[in-house]
């Protein structure tokens, strides 16, 4: 895109993509551009570029080879990452593998604390030769992440000096340098992330400007970031990182213009294209910046399946749907688009290029809103034809429905799918998007802005001219800008302010230098400044706004007033008591934005493949298309005439709906509206409620993937107003919408399934003792009791019925592990329930609205740490509410009066696909048994599957008594992990409520060890629960050995730590830790993974921030997968001391120690696991153990089962699993 300033002309050229040779195809562009202008190079004053080359060099691993510098004994922090899992119920799913392979992650020896002082100080020599060693390696490029650098980077530096010395010209990247930020994997995926393109990016830059000089242009070059702002070549080669969003992120900036232009001071922009769609949201006159995104994802539309990169980023939600998305119906009846996509080979149907399977862009073809006969420009012919064939078979058949019908649902549902998207991104960040015109831009944005704005309710649509080529506009709006971050965690009421002050000096003075550089004069430098801030003893922040000038206790008042507007615009309520603190600084400094405008239809416009100037009087140019039928929104088919236009003049108006024709100019309207085609077209709000008379498959698919929506925004709420590590870090949770009956419609997509499947069971428990009749508005329910709930006294579950007035219409509920509940601590040592902690039989924690002060008084005298249990129990409902608000809009807007009608069809299809998928196995008896440690002696699981037509019975008789200590197992729970372990094996793709439970019936003798009677003690039910889905996959494998795992580790190791610290205060710490999980049949296990549970691992960074400990090493354990054809996964072995005067507490709650994980068809078993105590075995690790200060306690956790022989093993795997140190040389 050419701006002539002169006269504000805009003149937009299209070419090609280079892949062999990128700076080729932007000199060809700019070079076509100039020359069909008629503009003299020399008269270019300044180029703004944005490219994908990073993006793609992380995506295809085209970047440099690299390594990774860190601290001794965290090598591994990159490839362990979070030990979980982004897809609970598919075994199959891989994470990337690290850019940096594990024999190029060297280690130093150096050590800091947590706030920053020296525990050793850095090995010089040693770092010398380590340095020395990578160069002999051949590296070309090193990353240098070493543990609290954020607090202290004297020790990075110094690396960086080392190797600018031994390996001159060899580039270097320091995680303090690149993102001084709490949380080590996530600081060291950032920064080799940045260096692996470092060398890339600096040639890329280095060729472009030399094209630019060769072309005569004089003007400086100027590079897109992420976050929207402009920077010089210089800081793009230091910190490339920062460029791999810059292309969605010039459509963003370009929709705050058009924004800022039009006086709105908030908008959404929706950027629909080929293969997913993209919403952001403006406010302000600005788009929202985000602090980390993923790139790239195994799977695209997962998250947790990318790379975690910690840099400032145009906050977009991202999803699977754009005119490529292809529809089909699933197991359940019902239709589903996307996220997977025909891309443009073979492309849709219609297309006639290979693709059979019906897309988006076939059925906007049948429903008349794009035109056949001039498809981008009239390049390419669509054939009709084929796109009904392809919905025909697919789509229509299945469903029962005529092609039109079929294609008008495929249109709906991803509109619908759009929208809840955005609606979430909204909620997430505290926005009511009814406010927020929408602006439509992308190859389809226009064609489907009208469905998503109805569903949303937006107030206006505004469609841009040249909406294909918005995101050039948006680079040319872009100012020069550079972001600045350093975490330095304070209380608000307690701040250090000259501190503070120093510390935004700081990043202003660096960031005003750079502008200077750049030849901004100081006058036009802007500054803002926010800090991310939370509720003391909570992990999640919240941005707040910082007052400019010196901070003082002046200050206070307004930055605890931005804190707590966000706070509740987010969560709805505020902890009462409770301090701010602040963890993370953050400064923007910025130059003028450019004065760039997209001023009409006069300026802006031009065919594919070059660059062009539109006269005035273009519109006269325009010819009518013969006519064609467009879907009129009563149903059937109407005839409209439409436009050919080379460009869509001011003032012009176009009858029925706009079709997609050209290159780049749209319109897209609701079928049978007439709409006036104008710079900003508004569209007024009307009547959004859908009837729902009768729950066809269309309508059930959106009100299913709307209630997911529901049930995470709960989820989400909650986590992010938690008080406890285990629960905002690690996931310990669950969360789930049910009906008046206490049926589970829906759950959210995070937590673990021993909490999520009891819960199921949970809530009818709680109805029964609290009928629905004798509840009232503003009650809410908790209840912790083992036998109708979780299975142990640690997991509370909170209940809360939304109203309509005065009619209960749902519950909403989570279960969470609390920090402390009283008694021993966390461990197996109980005899009895009683001496396990507080037993919260069920009962009102709130009544009409009204906190149970005499429940908080006895909470408050039973447990250690009453202001976290108490701040978790409040973030519960938080959650529930932000969920009950939502339900209800979703409610109103699909006039429902009750939620069973929806839940029964959700559920009985469930239940159907559930039936189909057992009565699709081989009918009869499977049977398997398992040993694992137990106590004092080993215990037995026995079970017997039969599958019997579309049932499945699931006996546990001949399984070991009871334990006289705290690892039995409540039915509940074994009910839980026996529906997970079936699930995952014959019907991963089937929704988790229910009708998943009703075809699997399970027993087990009472007084066994997995159906306990009260009052045997239960704290660590998950040692034995987490076994049943090995014990079952062991059983089914029989029948379906393609889809089941080995023996993995099994259950989670929970290392419970209490005492006093250095100044006396009692803390007390879970740190939650995982093994191998068993090989697959066509892959390895996964090292250090969650299976069954899925709990995540915290951070070591965050662990010694919040309690006394120091972790001396955290690594996978070398060796300790079974081998097999493929290999089990390994497991990993922690180290860690605590800093006390007195001897504390710790409490390992493990197993695998003498039983290892079985392989599966001639599959060797894994490595047992170990605790030692100063190098001691203790005589029973699951004990209690007296620790002194100082003394070393090690983990060793077990790796998991092989899978088929050994000696079938692929040789170039055992080359590279020596290589890497993942098996003895």
């Amino acid at each position: 895109m050419l701006v002539d300033e002169r006269t504000g002309a805009l003149r937009v050229g299209k070419v090609l993509t280079t892949a062999k040779d990128p700076a080729h195809g932007v000199e060809q562009g700019i070079h076509g551009l100039l020359d069909e202008s008629r503009v003299a190079a020399r008269e270019v004053r300044a180029t703004v570029h944005g490219t994908t080359l990073a993006t793609n060099a992380l995506i295809e691993r085209k970047g440099a080879r690299t390594a990774l510098l860190t601290t001794a004994g965290f090598r591994d922090a990159l490839e362990i990452r979070r030990e979980g899992r982004y897809d609970m119920y598919d075994i199959f799913i891989d994470p990337p593998a690290p850019l940096v392979p594990r024999h190029l992650r060297r280690e130093v020896d150096e050590r800091l604390l947590a706030d920053g002082p020296v525990l050793r100080h850095l090995d010089e020599a040693g770092a010398r030769r380590v340095i020395a060693g990578l160069v002999a390696d051949g590296v070309e490029a090193i990353a240098i992440c070493l543990l609290h650098a954020y607090v202290n980077p004297a020790h990075e530096r110094r690396l960086a000096e080392l190797a600018a010395e031994i390996a001159p010209g060899i580039p270097v990247s320091c995680s303090s340098d690149v993102v001084p930020e709490i949380r080590e994997y996530e600081r060291a995926s950032t920064t080799t992330a940045n260096v692996y393109v470092v060398p890339l990016m600096a040639r890329y830059l280095e060729d472009l400007e030399r094209r630019l000089t060769e072309l005569d242009i004089p003007g400086q070059l100027y590079i897109m970031q992420s976050s929207g702002g402009i920077v010089l070549p210089r800081e793009a080669r230091r910190f490339p990182i920062r460029l791999v969003e810059s292309g969605p992120a010039a459509g963003a900036i370009a929709a705050a213009r058009a924004a800022r232009d039009r006086g709105e001071s908030r908008l959404l922009s929706f950027d629909m294209g080929g293969t997913t769609a993209k919403a952001c949201v403006i406010d302000d006159g600005a788009p929202l910046v985000a602090r980390e995104f993923e790139v790239a994802r195994a799977d695209r539309f997962k998250k947790g399946s990318g790379m975690p990169v910690r840099v400032p980023v145009i906050e977009m939600i991202e999803i699977g749907a754009g005119g490529g998305s292809i529809a089909r119906v699933d197991r359940m009846g019902l239709l589903k688009v996307g996220p997977d996509s025909a891309g443009a080979d073979p492309g849709p149907a219609c297309y006639n290029l290979g693709g059979r399977l019906p897309t988006v862009t076939d059925a906007d073809l049948l429903l008349g809103y794009l035109d056949a006969e001039f498809f981008l420009g009239g390049r390419m012919r669509l054939d009709r034809e084929a796109a009904r064939r392809a919905i025909e078979e697919h789509v229509a058949s299945p469903l029962g429905l005529d092609v039109i019908a079929a294609a008008w649902g495929i249109h709906r549902v991803v509109n619908e799918n759009m929208a809840a998207a955005a609606r979430i991104h909204g909620i997430e960040r505290g926005r009511d998007l009814r406010s927020y015109p929408l602006f439509a831009f992308g190859g389809a944005g226009p064609v489907h802005c009208w469905q998503v704005a109805r569903v949303l309710r937006v107030p206006r649509i505004l469609l841009p001219f040249g909406a294909g080529a918005i995101s050039a506009y948006g680079l040319l709006s872009a100012p020069l800008a550079f972001d600045f971050v350093r975490t330095h965690r304070e209380r608000l009421d307690t701040a250090d302010w000259p501190t503070l002050n120093r510390l935004f000096a700081e990043m202003e003075s660096e960031g005003r230098a750079l502008l200077a550089r750049a030849g901004v004069r100081e006058t036009d430098v802007r500054v803002a400044r926010v800090a991310e801030m939370r509720y003391l003893g909570q992990g999640h922040e919240v941005e707040a706004t910082v007052p400019a000038g010196a901070l003082s206790t002046a200050s206070l008042d307004a930055m605890t007033s931005s804190f707590e507007s966000a706070y509740r615009a987010l969560y709805h309520r505020l902890p009462q008591g409770v301090p701010i603190e602040a963890l993370n600084w953050r400064v923007t400094v910025a130059g003028p934005a450019p004065d760039v405008r997209l001023s009409g239809a006069t300026r802006i416009g031009g065919a594919v493949g070059g660059g062009c100037h539109i006269p005035p009087d273009v519109h006269k140019q325009g010819r009518q298309n013969p006519t064609q039928s467009v879907l009129r929104r009563s149903g059937g088919l109407r005839r409209h005439a439409g436009l050919r236009p080379l460009c869509a003049p001011s003032r012009l108006r176009v009858r029925g709906p706009g079709h997609r024709r050209g290159a780049r100019v749209h319109r897209g309207a609701r079928p049978g509206r007439t709409l006036p085609s104008r710079r900003a077209l508004d569209h007024h709000r009307g009547d959004a409620r859908v009837s729902l008379v009768s729950l066809d498959p269309i309508t059930l698919e959106i009100c299913w993937n709307r209630l997911i929506g529901v049930v995470n925004e709960q989820a989400t709420a909650l986590q992010r107003t938690s008080f406890t590590s285990i629960v905002r870090e690690a996931g310990d949770l669950s969360a789930g919408v049910f009906d008046r009956r206490g049926y589970m419609v829906a759950q959210a997509v995070t937590g673990t399934p021993g909490h999520i499947n009891s819960m199921a069971l949970a809530v009818k428990h709680i109805l029964a003792a609290c009928p629905i009749e004798t509840l009232r508005p503003g009650d809410v329910l908790v209840t912790n009791d083992p036998w109708k709930t979780s299975g142990h006294l640690n997991d509370v579950t909170i209940c809360s019925p939304v109203f309509r007035g005065d009619d209960c219409v749902a519950f909403f509920a989570s279960t969470c592990h609390t920090a402390d509940i009283g008694g021993h601590i966390f461990s197996a040592e109980a005899r009895e329930v009683y001496e396990e902690g507080l037993f919260i039989p069920i009962m009102k924690l709130y009544e009409a609205g009204r906190p149970n002060e005499s429940l908080m008084a006895i909470l408050r005298a039973n447990v250690r740490l009453p202001d976290m249990v108490l701040g978790d129990f409040h973030a519960q409902i938080a959650g529930g509410a932000v969920g009950g608000e939502r339900l209800l809009e979703f409610m109103a807007e699909f006039g429902l009066s009750r939620l069973e009608p929806l839940a029964d069809e959700i559920i009985e299809r469930t239940e159907r696909a559930m039936r189909q998928a057992i009565q699709a196995l081989r009918p009869g008896v499977y049977e398997n048994a398992l040993t694992s440690d137990g106590f004092d002696e080993p215990i037995t699981i026995r079970v017997r599957c039969e599958v019997r037509r579309d049932e499945m019975l699931i006996d546990y008789t001949g399984t070991s008594p009871a334990s006289r200590r705290g690892i039995n197992v409540v039915m509940n729970y074994t009910e839980a992990y026996t529906t997970y372990g079936v699930k995952v094996i014959v019907s991963p793709d089937v929704p988790n409520n229910e009708g998943a439970f009703r075809p699997v019936k399970i027993s087990a003798p009472e007084g066994s060890i997995l159906n306990v009677r009260h009052p045997a003690p239960v704290a660590a039910r998950h040692v034995i629960g987490h076994f049943l889905p090995h014990v079952i996959a062991g059983a089914l494998g029989q029948a379906l050995p393609e889809r089941v795992m080995a023996e993995g580790s099994a259950n989670i190791w929970g290392i419970q730590v209490s005492g006093k610290d250095l100044d006396g205060r009692a803390f007390s710490h879970v740190l939650f830790s995982s093994g191998g999980t068993g090989a697959r049949p066509t892959r390895d296990g996964l090292s250090a993974t969650a299976f069954p549970s899925g709990v995540l691992g915290t951070p070591v960074e965050v662990i010694e921030t919040i309690a006394p400990l120091i972790v001396e090493w955290k690594a996978l354990r070398e060796g300790s997968g079974g081998a097999g054809k493929y290999r089990g996964g390994l497991g990993q072995t922690i180290a860690f001391r605590a800093r006390t005067r007195e001897p504390f507490v710790c409490s390992v709650l493990c197993d695998r120690i003498r039983h290892p994980a079985q392989g599966f068809l001639g599959g060797e078993p894994g490595a047992t696991g170990e605790v030692l105590v100063d190098g001691v075995r203790p005589a029973n690790p699951k004990g209690e153990q007296i620790v002194a200060p100082g003394a070393l306690v090690e983990v060793r956790l077990p790796g998991g089962g092989g899978y088929g022989l050994a000696d079938h093993r692929d040789p170039e795997l055992v080359t590279r699993d020596a290589l890497e140190g993942y098996i003895p040389a």
